[in-house]
């Protein structure tokens, strides 16, 4: 999962192990000094072994 924030240009919220993809959800910790800030997501998910990736997926704008 990763979280970017445009506006703040150096600001990058990412995690390769937030869940396990059966779970169906996932949570990804922002830091608070970006509450308010808009942050364009994706999605992205790697094998148990780390063999294989998929390509990510653009999840779309958040205000967080």
């Amino acid at each position: 999962m990763v979280a970017w924030f445009p506006e703040k240009q150096t600001q990058l919220a990412w995690s390769l192990d937030a869940a396990e993809r059966a779970a169906g959800t996932a949570t990804l910790t922002i830091p608070g000094e970006n509450k308010g800030a808009v942050a364009e997501t994706w999605i992205g998910f790697v094998s148990a072994d780390g063999q294989i990736a998929s390509n990510s997926v653009y999840t779309g704008r958040l205000e967080v």
